[in-house]
């Protein structure tokens, strides 16, 4: 005679089951939410790559934004419901506040971040170019052409040329090239007192390894002529412009601390620091308190770097001490 089972084997067999199901089903969501915020990432990533794509083909500057709410992009996949997406270059391209009905995004196409829900902040931060920039202090009348240079450049007592990158806060000293050259607020600390050399290979070194996005760094010409006499500027470039290295972090030169002076006045004005060019092999320039004077090379002294930006880096702010421009 065959035998069933008793009422006990069947609420264990149920219990068991009843455990089974509890723990494979969490689990069985978390594979599910994972493939889907995959895949939501994989879409964000098509339709970046979409609106590079449309940049070039309209011949636009980078960087360049698009609205999802206004439909420029004919990109069909994923449903993107509203977000900004900048375009700058390569993998460091953004988005902001990219929603789904599902899904809030933010971030660069190497590094996106995605959280289930709608993005709580549906406003978009206004981005601005290197060329919206130098247009704005043009049509202040804050910026000048030196011919001799072909550089464009800001002079005398400016407020709102402040840039915030890589935790330090720079000024604006001049834009060519649809590129913008920065010099420090301040001396560094980190790096202590050198002698000219010294300083030089720190930046090159220590110091531009340790930039956030060093990759937003071009390497630009420095005027690195010998300077016999600061008397009049034009002297002062000609005898600059007879040599010139690259550099991607370098020191002031003694004609832009020039140029950027107006009436005696200029937005470089703290702590006595090295400047690139010398008066012969051994006697260096240094700035003191606004003045420009000499020193031997093999002594120490603080310094400030300078910088060039590539053009295709956004900037989010105003340009004033409290509210910088913010290197994206």
């Amino acid at each position: 005679m065959k035998k069933g089972f008793t009422l006990i084997e069947l609420l264990a067999v149920i219990s068991i089951l009843t455990i089974i199901v509890l723990i494979s089903v969490p689990v069985l969501n978390n594979v599910l939410e994972e493939s889907q915020q995959k895949i939501t990432l994989e879409s964000v990533r098509e339709l970046v790559k979409q609106a590079q794509t449309t940049t070039v083909d309209n011949g636009n500057t980078v960087p360049y934004q698009y609205k999802i709410e206004d439909k420029t992009l004919k990109y069909k996949g994923g449903d993107f419901t509203k977000g900004l997406i900048v375009v700058t270059s390569g993998n460091h391209s953004f988005v902001e506040n990219l929603s789904t009905p599902k899904y809030c995004i933010n971030g660069s196409l190497d590094n996106l971040e995605i959280e289930k829900g709608s993005c709580t902040n549906s406003s978009y931060t206004d981005y601005a170019s290197t060329e919206q920039i130098m247009n704005d202090f043009n049509n202040s009348s804050m910026l000048t052409f030196d011919e001799l240079k072909g550089d464009f450049y800001l002079k005398g007592n400016v407020t709102n040329n402040y840039v915030s990158y890589s935790g330090i806060v720079w000024r604006i000293l001049s834009f060519k090239d649809g590129m913008m050259r920065l010099v420090s607020q301040s001396p560094i600390s980190a790096g202590g007192s050198k002698n000219h050399q010294a300083s030089l290979d720190y930046l090159k070194n220590t110091f531009y390894n340790n930039l956030e996005n060093k990759e937003y760094v071009a390497s630009s010409k420095y005027s690195t002529g010998l300077v016999s006499s600061i008397a009049d500027l034009n002297n002062v470039t000609a005898s600059e412009e007879t040599m010139h290295e690259d550099y991607k972090v370098a020191l002031l030169t003694v004609g832009d601390y020039m140029r950027a002076t107006q009436s005696g006045t200029n937005f470089i004005t703290n702590g006595s620091t090295w400047l690139l060019n010398k008066k012969n092999s051994s006697i260096g320039y240094y700035l003191s308190t606004s003045t420009i004077k000499t020193l031997s090379t093999s002594s120490t002294m603080t310094f400030r770097p300078v910088i060039t930006l590539q053009s295709y880096v956004a900037f989010s702010g105003t340009g004033t001490s409290s509210d910088p421009y913010k290197v994206k």
